[in-house]
């Protein structure tokens, strides 16, 4: 596990011990779960899928940037996974957006600019509307770092662990 995972956990089990549930309609048992399943990580877009779905109604702030930085991740250091990605999003438009949501600013800044290299040259053709789409998200993202003053980002001692 990296050094950034490491810190999402950390950060994801200290939000759900201060917070307790997620929404109303997930109880404590089933966030934690949750939880657990977004910190094992994801090796495909099918798990992400499963997991979106299964633990739709816990997702908080806490879930949420764990999904975002498995996607990130994933669109990032993996886009050779993008077309069952593409495959996925056609059939369930629900997760297509999920994605597309969770390319943000909490997606890590190296994988924004993957992201949008990607999508500008590696599109698979007939996935321009998607590639689109995540090449929005991911410029909007880099344009609040900018704004925010962290961009461009400078390596620290931490991610050199990596």
């Amino acid at each position: 596990m990296t050094i950034r995972s490491w810190a999402v956990a950390v950060m994801m089990f200290v939000a759900l011990g201060a917070t307790g549930t997620a929404r109303a309609d997930c109880d404590e048992d089933t966030n934690v779960t949750a939880v657990d399943a977004v910190l094992s990580g994801f090796n495909n877009w099918a798990a992400i899928r499963e997991t979106f779905h299964r633990f739709e109604s816990c997702e908080d702030q806490v879930l949420s940037e764990g999904y975002s930085d498995a996607i990130g991740s994933m669109l990032g250091k993996h886009w050779n996974t993008f077309p069952e990605l593409s495959r996925l999003a056609a059939v369930d438009p629900e997760f297509r957006a999920f994605v597309v949501a969770h390319v943000n600013v909490t997606v890590d800044q190296e994988d924004l600019m993957r992201i949008i290299a990607a999508a500008d040259h590696q599109c698979p053709h007939g996935d321009g509307p998607l590639c689109a789409d995540l090449k929005t998200a991911a410029q909007a993202a880099k344009q609040t770092y900018e704004s925010e003053g962290f961009w461009p980002k400078t390596p620290s001692h931490s991610d050199a662990d990596e």
